[in-house]
């Protein structure tokens, strides 16, 4: 990968069977794979070897870490659960803190409800701040509320609305991600 490029993956976090976040971060990662310059790949929180049984940060998952210690940007896809992210999402991020240092994030809240998952996004905004991450900022994260109704059974969008939101999301991670990046390896 040059210098120039940027590596941008999605994750997808959460673990529920029958989840909606899914066509939420397949769509997120085709676009972004459109975009020249920029690397990515769609993490799903299921593959990456979490388990229930591991005791704290002492059982890291390497594949994940190595991901995270090489991407310039992360964008993380989740639903809300109870006005906040899942447990499994917290427990896959604590697994690494310097690999995210001064690296921009853009989050995505998927709901059920008429709210998008704005409150996890509030408060998942908090946590990654403290896991070193640099959220881009709220007012520009990304809402899907009333998810069911947003795609077909094949997982394509049906409200074209979203396409222009989605591109002003990706833009405003890739120049987080560019900035951060230029500042890592220049100051």
């Amino acid at each position: 990968m040059s210098d120039q490029m940027l590596n941008i993956p999605v994750f997808l976090g959460t673990v529920r069977q029958g989840r909606q976040s899914e066509k939420v971060a397949r769509l997120i990662h085709k676009e972004i794979f459109k975009l020249q310059d920029i690397s990515t790949e769609l993490i799903d929180i299921r593959e990456i070897g979490l388990t229930l049984d591991d005791e704290g940060l002492s059982a890291q998952l390497p594949d994940f870490a190595a991901k995270m210690a090489a991407m310039d940007g992360l964008i993380i896809v989740s639903p809300e659960y109870n006005h906040n992210f899942p447990g499994s999402l917290k427990m896959a991020l604590d697994r690494n803190l310097e690999e995210y240092a001064n690296k921009a994030v853009g989050l995505v809240g998927v709901s059920s409800g008429n709210w998008g998952g704005v409150r996890m996004v509030e408060s998942l905004v908090n946590y990654t701040v403290r896991l070193g991450l640099k959220p881009i900022q709220s007012s520009k994260s990304l809402y899907f509320p009333n998810v069911e109704s947003l795609f077909d059974e094949n997982g394509v969008l049906l409200d074209d609305s979203y396409q222009e939101r989605i591109s002003k999301f990706i833009k405003e991670v890739v120049w987080l991600a560019k900035t951060l990046k230029w500042g890592r390896n220049n100051l």
